[in-house]
């Protein structure tokens, strides 16, 4: 039974958070939980230096960026879904969520210096 249920719940966690159908015609990623982001990338990362392919690297590096550039508030916190959405710019913002974001910025620059 768990050779067929795994597959299963898998191919969800990817077509949940990494898909071709996209969500949001700006971001690759779903992002509800920025945390969570961090930790996929953890497991990104660890296939990155298996197989070398850099495809999630880049779906996430490329969300980063313009979550970076377009979705700030006034104090240079990033939004929960890191879209620009007027009504998430005036919420209050998570530390946990934008701790992700240094996290992230720095497995990033350790990737590039590997390379």
């Amino acid at each position: 039974m768990l050779k067929t249920f795994l597959p299963e719940v898998v191919i969800h966690l990817i077509t949940r958070y990494y898909s071709a159908v996209n969500k949001n015609q700006t971001l690759n990623l779903h992002i509800d939980l920025p945390w969570f982001v961090t930790v996929l990338f953890r497991g990104y990362e660890a296939l990155y230096r298996i197989d070398g392919n850099d495809k999630y690297i880049k779906a996430i590096e490329k969300d980063l960026n313009y979550a970076w550039d377009n979705s700030k508030d006034k104090y240079g916190f990033i939004t929960h879904s890191w879209l620009p959405a007027k009504e998430e710019l005036r919420k209050p913002k998570w530390l946990l969520d934008e701790a992700c974001i240094a996290e992230l910025y720095a497995r990033l620059s350790f990737i590039g210096q590997k390379q």
